[in-house]
């Protein structure tokens, strides 16, 4: 009932409006899905840092003994390096969703 009224009093402009409707709608759902992607790909790689920070954390006596923070350091380190890349793609897509938000409308 709302689009007959709308097409009554715009007429064909209508369905211009209708076209930027589902074209918004194409992109918000694509934009959602690689934002699903990029969030589950996070999760992975900060249970994998979290995961090696508390096997270090755990056997921090042998660790020390045999000296192995180096190693342990680079690890850690390769694993935070590999969730920031994550991190980063991730808050580039949110940014894109924010202003999609604000250009479609």
């Amino acid at each position: 009932m709302c689009f007959t009224f709308l097409f009554y009093y715009l007429g064909v402009t209508f369905f211009a409006g209708i076209l930027v409707f589902i074209v918004a709608i194409k992109v918000n759902i694509g934009n959602s899905r690689s934002l699903a992607k990029y969030q589950k790909k996070l999760m992975k790689a900060t249970d994998a840092r979290v995961s090696a920070t508390t096997e270090c954390l755990n056997n921090i006596k042998m660790i020390k003994l045999y000296s192995w923070e180096q190693t342990f350091t680079r690890m850690i380190g390769q694993k935070r390096k590999e969730e920031l890349s994550v991190l980063y793609y991730r808050m580039l897509t949110l940014c894109m969703t924010f202003t999609l938000m604000n250009f479609f409308p």
